[in-house]
């Protein structure tokens, strides 16, 4: 890592930080943005085009929303996550989420897996909660 010295001249050491406490407590599920511009777009009668990233969201936020596991889970768009494959959509999902006390990355078919990502989401927030 390389840092400017008029970064280093500038910047102030924080004298305290202070932790928040989040609604989202119980996990926060990140999708790749990026993973958005790499997805196929089909045409065709027997053929959707596929989720985009912020569709994906969209819709786990509505499911969740009903299931009332809002606030508890936040999804989220970002940036870059780096293990991108063609026709996903790249995921990582924090530790209280994945289990373990470890981070899950997952790449997901938006279409052919968001039942299965919310059941993953979903199982793994009331676990959490029972205990």
């Amino acid at each position: 890592l390389v840092v400017s010295p008029a970064f280093e001249e500038n910047r102030t050491a924080p004298t305290s930080l202070e932790a928040v406490l989040a609604p989202w407590q119980r996990g926060l599920v990140l999708l790749c943005s990026k993973c958005s511009g790499q997805q196929p777009n089909a045409s065709g009668p027997e053929t959707m085009p596929s989720w985009t990233t912020w569709e994906l969201r969209n819709w786990l936020t509505q499911r969740l929303a009903e299931e009332e596991l809002l606030p508890q889970v936040r999804v989220v768009t970002t940036s870059c996550l780096g293990i991108c494959q063609d026709g996903s959509i790249a995921c990582t999902m924090g530790s209280e989420i994945a289990g373990e006390g470890k981070s899950r990355c997952l790449v997901v078919d938006p279409k052919r897996d968001a039942e299965a990502l919310l059941a993953l989401i979903r199982q793994s927030v009331v676990s959490t909660t029972d205990e």
